[in-house]
Order: structure tokens, then C-alpha cells, then sequence
């Protein structure tokens, strides 16, 4: 199944676009929201990594679990969803739809 990812600045509050990929990228990277661990930082870098000009992203379930055991680390199906939602409910990224995430 394809996740759409929509990339907006860490800073949950501001809920702005980036004006381009790079900028988003840049932001994921420093993004300091207590709580991130290295599995929240690998999704929110995948989700950065495939996101198009639009700032949507849809790498499948196991693009992500790839990426985000990919430093050795290994994740699970199960970890990665907890993350997820984890990253929902801190508003750094929205579910926009089934299999689409939309990231702040």
C-alpha cells in the first residue's frame, strides 16, 4: 500500500508549505520535537526523501521499513505504525487519505 506524505516545517504550529523539497528536507534533518528517536527521524527522512514538488509523498509500507532499518537498526511492521501515529499525534504529519500522509 503507498503512503502520500505532505511536507510542511517541523514547528507544528506554523502548518506552512516549504517553497521547495530542499527546504523540507533541511527541516526534517534539524527537526528537534522532544521525543524523536532515531525511528521517527528515519520515517520523517523517508517521507522527505520521496516527497514530490507538492510536498506528497507514497512510498509503500515497505520502502519505509526498508529506509528505516536500512542504519542497521532493525524496525517491524508494528514499530513503524506506532511511530507513525506517534508522529500523527504530535502534528508533525496528517493522514490525508488511505495510505496518504501529509507531513508539518
Amino acid at each position: 500500500m503507498a503512503t502520500a506524505t505532505s511536507i510542511q516545517p517541523c514547528n507544528a504550529e506554523t502548518h506552512t508549505k516549504f517553497k521547495t523539497l530542499r527546504a523540507m528536507q533541511i527541516s526534517v534533518k534539524k527537526c528537534t520535537r522532544e521525543g524523536l528517536d532515531a525511528a521517527h527521524r528515519d520515517a520523517l527522512d523517508c517521507f522527505a526523501f520521496h516527497a514530490n514538488q507538492h510536498g506528497y509523498c507514497y512510498p509503500s509500507n515497505e520502502t519505509v521499513l526498508e529506509w528505516c532499518s536500512s542504519g542497521g537498526r532493525p524496525v517491524s511492521e508494528r514499530t513503524l505504525h506506532k511511530k507513525v501515529k506517534e508522529l500523527t499525534a504530535w502534528g508533525l504529519i496528517e493522514r490525508t487519505g488511505k495510505g496518504v500522509i501529509s507531513i508539518f
